[in-house]
């Protein structure tokens, strides 16, 4: 396992390059879009190259704009040096209008505002009666509100550029022969907010909510914030899900595994007879020592 191939895109032609020489292939569960990074052998001269994919073993696994391309050589032999992000990137990049929509699914929602390229999303999701759209907020940023509102979780990119709410119903993936190079688990404290305080209609900061997460942890944070008006209906709720937020990945577990063992996000891993967990973030590292995949499972409260 483990073949890679880069396919670089202009507006009139494809070019397909199978030498790599180095890839550093990141997906993370709260993280919008995937990155990618490499060098492979290019004794062509392709120009005009705007954007690019990644597949491994025929499976593509990025597709994105090019951050940055640079066709070089060196003692004799071509290269391309190149860096991009995912095209959902654009969720984050864009501004829906604000205001109410009403009676809108994820499809919806998007259909009603901004498309962008090359990124499609889970369809039948559940309606909401209504998503308020902030000004200044982005369109991951309303997705992020219709899902939990909706389902009670977070999104994620599945795939390429496939926006998801539901979780993959499939069986795990037996990784329990797959060589550990290195595992174990940590904390990261450094977003957690221990209690949130937000403005009523009446300009009073009627509403509170306690991280009981953080207590434990000795943390005080207070922060104060205005009305959201996206949680008029239920601002306990609002507040919990800032709070769920701010401990994304509080709690995980990692393992480094040699050689190539793609798991998408969501998806159920194996690592021995009685230790199933979640994939939160996956890294992909090539080079001429070989390939070697990392895996993080969150221990927070979207998971």
């Amino acid at each position: 396992m483990g073949k890679i191939s880069l396919t670089l895109q202009s507006q009139t032609n494809l070019y397909v390059l199978t030498e790599c020489i180095s890839l550093n292939f990141e997906k993370e569960r709260y993280t919008p879009y995937t990155k990618v990074s490499g060098i492979f052998v290019c004794n062509i001269n392709p120009t005009d190259i705007h954007k690019l994919r990644i597949t491994l073993d025929g499976m593509g696994i990025h597709y994105g704009l090019v951050d940055s391309l640079e066709i070089y050589k060196e003692k004799g032999i071509g290269y391309v040096k190149f860096t991009s992000r995912g095209f959902s990137m654009g969720l984050s990049q864009n501004q829906p209008l604000p205001g109410m929509n009403y009676n809108v699914n994820l499809q919806s929602l998007i259909n009603a505002n901004i498309s962008v390229p090359n990124v499609v999303c889970q369809q039948d999701t559940t309606v909401a009666n209504y998503i308020y759209v902030k000004e200044n907020s982005s369109l991951w940023d309303a997705i992020v509100a219709l899902c939990q509102k909706t389902d009670g979780s977070y999104p994620y990119i599945s795939g390429e550029n496939r926006i998801m709410f539901s979780k993959p119903d499939i069986g795990p993936v037996d990784l329990t022969s797959a060589k550990v190079i290195k595992s174990g688990n940590g904390v990261s404290l450094t977003n957690v907010v221990s209690h949130y305080h937000m403005k009523d209609t009446e300009d009073a900061y009627s509403y509170n909510y306690t991280n009981e997460q953080a207590d434990d942890f000795e943390i005080v944070r207070h922060k104060y914030i205005n009305l959201d008006r996206q949680w008029l209906a239920d601002p306990d709720g609002g507040l919990m899900h800032k709070s769920y937020f701010s401990g994304r990945g509080m709690k995980y577990s990692f393992t480094r595994l040699e050689g190539c063992y793609y798991a998408d996000l969501c998806t159920k891993v194996k690592l021995s007879s009685t230790l199933v967990k979640e994939v939160s973030r996956i890294k992909l590292e090539y080079s001429k020592n070989g390939f070697f995949t990392t895996l993080w499972f969150y221990d927070d409260n979207y998971q």
